[in-house]
């Protein structure tokens, strides 16, 4: 097996594989930032569980399907927090860790 070329080698020293694409980044742009960058040294990205293949015409639309689920999917995420949070507050609940001491 060919060994990988040295951009994906320090791609990958800096960030570490992910099982996943959208686990690589926490924004749509972040992610089709980084798979630019690496298109542009000559390295197209594979994942191993969604069978995408950014080397494709339809690889490159279903990793922006993914990355795009994927931030929707965060943003909801913290939307339901907040608004979970603030509903205990409303209860009165206190949020957070209870103090070691009395001052």
């Amino acid at each position: 097996m060919p060994s990988p070329k040295p951009a994906a080698k320090r791609f990958l020293r800096i960030n570490p594989a992910a099982s996943r694409p959208h686990a690589r980044g926490r924004s749509l742009r972040q992610l089709t930032k980084a798979v630019q960058m690496l298109q542009d040294k000559g390295i197209e990205l594979r994942s191993l569980h969604e069978s995408i293949d950014t080397n494709t015409a339809t690889g490159k639309l279903l990793f922006h399907l993914v990355a795009a689920f994927a931030q929707f999917e965060r943003g909801n995420m913290i939307e339901n927090t907040k608004a979970g949070l603030e509903a205990a507050r409303a209860r009165g609940k206190k949020g957070g860790r209870k103090p070691a001491m009395d001052a």
